[in-house]
């Protein structure tokens, strides 16, 4: 597969204004006015044999579309209040429950290329992804996405629970995954459709997106870490090198977010949070991931089974950088 040419956050003054996203992103946003309406079933796609629970649920699913395209009429009605139960909530963001199948998330101005994005993804590959039903646009901000609840426990808050079997299960179905991910190659480095690179520790700092490897070297050194000391910027230069296949990327790879089905034999339902994914050269996802591993017990280990070990050259560089940016 390669890269698909179809379709993060800041706070103008001026709020009549297209936002920095927006303007980032704007192949993605037009795909997303087009889309706002979307009025498909959840998605059938089939399910590995052992998932039975769960392709009955699907069953279930199927024969209730009626009920399902009425609650995202509900639905669309609630993005503006406060309705249903919190699932997550962190600063301005927030998942709100609003019925048994479908849950909201809300903020002032949410990544335009995440909802496309979780449309590549279920497309191109068998990675569960909740299915985007309807996007919420006020002055070319999106201020929801309406998407299937998916069930299951975030991994974080169960793995220091599961035996060494139920946790080898977990890593092998994640390391499927991956690579999945990492067989879908690009041209350009940025979020999907042409939009921009987005990262930053605090806050969002965008560029591009960049034509090649070079060019994204170079904004990192030059322009996301201008006050890098010289000797330091010498040594990182010598660490980052160009010529690396591109490769999507989710960016924000922990088990934080990953859900799994207690029921099911903590077979993985979900993986969430598609904020920072783009193209990225190859060796992104491992420095993203390794740099940020959630540190309960032995997590890690399993990691370097889902992701083994390589780049080390950029990896070190890069947590070279770090220690003088928020990225």
């Amino acid at each position: 597969m390669t890269q698909d040419d179809a379709p993060e956050a800041s706070h103008p003054e001026d709020s009549n204004q297209p936002s920095d996203n927006a303007r980032n992103h704007p192949e993605a946003l037009n795909e997303v006015r087009t889309q706002t309406k979307d009025q498909a079933a959840p998605s059938t796609k089939p399910l590995p044999k052992d998932k039975a629970a769960l392709k009955a649920e699907l069953m279930h699913r199927i024969l209730n579309q009626e009920q399902i395209k009425a609650e995202e009429a509900e639905a669309r009605a609630k993005l503006t209040d406060d309705e249903g139960e919190i699932l997550y909530a962190f600063h301005r963001r927030r998942i709100v429950r609003i019925s048994e199948y479908l849950v909201v998330k809300k903020a002032d101005d949410i990544p335009v290329h995440e909802a496309p994005t979780l449309r590549f993804i279920a497309e191109n590959t068998t990675i569960p992804v909740p299915k985007v039903h309807d996007v919420r646009l006020e002055d070319d901000k999106v201020v929801g996405i309406v998407m299937d609840y998916m069930p299951g426990k975030p991994l974080d808050e169960v793995w220091n629970t599961l035996s060494p079997s139920q946790k080898q299960s977990i890593a092998e179905q994640l390391r499927g995954y991956i690579s999945q991910l990492r067989d879908l190659t690009g041209n350009y480095i940025g979020a999907i459709g042409r939009g921009t690179v987005s990262m930053g520790k605090w806050g969002p700092i965008y560029g591009g997106p960049f034509d090649s490897e070079l060019e994204f070297n170079q904004w990192i050194l030059s322009d996301l870490h201008s006050g890098l000391p010289a000797p330091h910027r010498y040594y990182a230069e010598r660490a980052l090198s160009d010529g690396h296949e591109i490769v999507f990327t989710h960016s924000d790879f922990s088990s934080r977010n990953i859900l799994v089905d207690e029921n099911n034999d903590y077979q993985v339902t979900a993986i969430l949070d598609w904020e920072f994914a783009g193209w990225y050269p190859e060796w992104w996802e491992y420095f993203r991931a390794y740099k940020s591993f959630h540190r309960g017990k032995d997590w890690s280990d399993y990691l370097c089974y889902i992701l083994p070990p390589r780049f080390e050259r950029e990896f070190i560089g890069m947590c070279y950088v770090s220690e003088y940016c928020s990225s």
